[in-house]
C-alpha cells in the first residue's frame, strides 16, 4: 500500500522537482562516499552521553575479565 502511494505521488510531480530531488540525493551519496566513508573512524561516530559513560566505567571496574580468569 505504501509503495503504491509513493508511486502515485511520484507520478504527480513535475520533472523539474524530480530532477532537483535526484540531484540532492546524488550529492548526499557522493558526500558519503568521498568524505564520510574514508573517515569513518573519526566522523559520523555516535558517542554516549556522559551519564551513560560514567555508568559503563563503574560497571567495568567490578566486571569479571572477559577471558574467564578469576581474580
Amino acid at each position: 500500500m505504501t509503495i503504491a502511494a509513493l508511486g502515485y505521488s511520484l507520478t504527480q510531480q513535475t520533472a523539474r522537482d524530480l530532477l532537483i530531488t535526484a540531484a540532492v540525493l546524488l550529492a548526499g551519496i557522493g558526500y558519503w562516499f568521498a568524505y564520510l566513508r574514508p573517515r569513518s573512524a573519526t566522523h559520523w561516530v555516535l558517542s554516549l552521553p556522559a551519564d551513560v559513560q560514567e555508568a559503563d566505567n563503574d560497571d567495568a571496574a567490578t566486571a569479571a575479565p572477559l577471558n574467564g580468569a578469576r581474580l
